[in-house]
């Protein structure tokens, strides 16, 4: 069976998911191993990267324990147990702007942090 990381990158890759940040939360006791939040142009966008997602890992052998959404498909989460999978309109990724959780796993240019490194909230 293909790892499910591997599957839903080559699901958001094939549907043209805009901005693709994985976050690892491997040894942190977490509800999940790997975090991905993904950005789609429209509602439309948004709802066929998803069921791309559901599709790729239904067809490599993978259960999809859950999918949840905003009724006009501003933000559509798609659960695979080992990867979490947030897909996004833009707007809405950066009102809840979630990777602030998760600053220390990536790197933010320097406009983006305050002056004691933490990332801004915009």
């Amino acid at each position: 069976m293909k790892d499910p990381l591997l599957v839903c990158e080559s699901a958001l890759e094939d549907m043209k998911a805009q901005d693709v940040k994985v976050i690892s939360l491997k040894d942190r006791g977490t509800y999940t191993d790997n975090l991905i939040v993904a950005t789609g142009t429209s509602s439309t966008h948004v709802q066929s990267i998803a069921d791309r997602i559901v599709e790729y890992l239904t067809k490599s052998g993978h259960i999809v324990d859950s999918i949840e959404g905003t009724p006009n498909n501003q933000w559509v989460i798609v659960d695979a147990g080992d990867v979490v999978v947030h897909v996004f309109q833009e707007e809405q990724r950066k009102l809840y702007n979630i990777e602030k959780l998760y600053v220390h796993d990536f790197d933010f240019d320097d406009d983006e942090k305050d002056a004691q490194g933490n990332l801004n909230a915009s």
